[in-house]
């Protein structure tokens, strides 16, 4: 005789302050994803309805790399930290901040950038970007 199988649903409830960390986190990620698409497929999008070449447009291409090295980060964040602060949050709050200058400050000069079609300054304002932010995906 084969014993009965039953599916009981649990139900599983966060704390308030869990969901607030859940939040946190969710509007995290998806701030460094829009950033990602933003200057690698829009940026892309946008030189080419300008007529920029293809050695410019190419330059544009190099945003995606940090997503393809990012496991190489992983190894650094969990061997240098400060324990006073803790293994992850010593990156998430340097990463964080270092996040939004780059953004702040890049929000200044990309309509200039735009107009006179300097790629260069439009792609590596986006690697930046992209770099910090994988570092913040690691931690």
């Amino acid at each position: 005789m084969e014993p009965e199988l039953t599916k009981e649903k649990t139900k599983i409830v966060l704390t308030k302050e869990e969901k607030k960390y859940l939040a946190v986190v969710f509007l995290s990620y998806l701030s460094g994803e829009m950033v990602w698409w933003y200057f690698l497929y829009t940026m892309l999008l946008t030189f080419t309805i300008k007529g920029a070449d293809e050695s410019k447009l190419s330059l544009i291409t190099l945003n995606g790399y940090p997503n393809v090295f990012k496991f190489l980060v992983g190894p650094i964040i969990d061997t240098y930290y400060i324990k006073r602060i803790g293994a992850r949050k010593t990156y998430l709050i340097f990463i964080t901040y270092t996040h939004m200058v780059c953004l702040i400050v890049g929000s200044f000069y990309i309509n200039d950038w735009l107009e006179s079609e300097d790629v260069l300054a439009v792609t590596l304002l986006g690697l930046l970007c992209n770099v910090v932010y994988i570092f913040k995906v690691e931690a």
